[in-house]
């Protein structure tokens, strides 16, 4: 099963981009609480990107804010390069 979820305050609001096939996406950047403390008793947290694509993407866009909380539920994919005839995952 290729899924994941995340909760993250949503850092800023995308621009939407159009992809080759016509489609609207946005690339999302979440900062997300990790769920364990550091050395020093501290909770860190990590900066996540996530593509959010058609509906997804224009209802963020419309009605995100800066600061406010979003929960994503998706499936990770690599993206792949092909480079001097060779091919590199992402």
């Amino acid at each position: 099963m290729n899924q994941f979820f995340v909760i993250g305050k949503i850092m800023e609001i995308p621009e939407i981009e159009r992809s080759k096939n016509g489609w609207k996406r946005c690339d999302l950047n979440l900062q997300v609480q990790r769920p364990f403390p550091n050395a020093q008793g501290q909770y860190e947290f990590d900066q996540i990107v996530v593509q959010l694509w058609r509906g997804a993407a224009e209802t963020l866009v419309a009605t995100g804010q800066i600061d406010g909380w979003m929960s994503v539920r998706g499936r990770i994919q690599t993206n792949i390069v092909e480079k001097e005839g060779r091919t590199y995952h992402n």
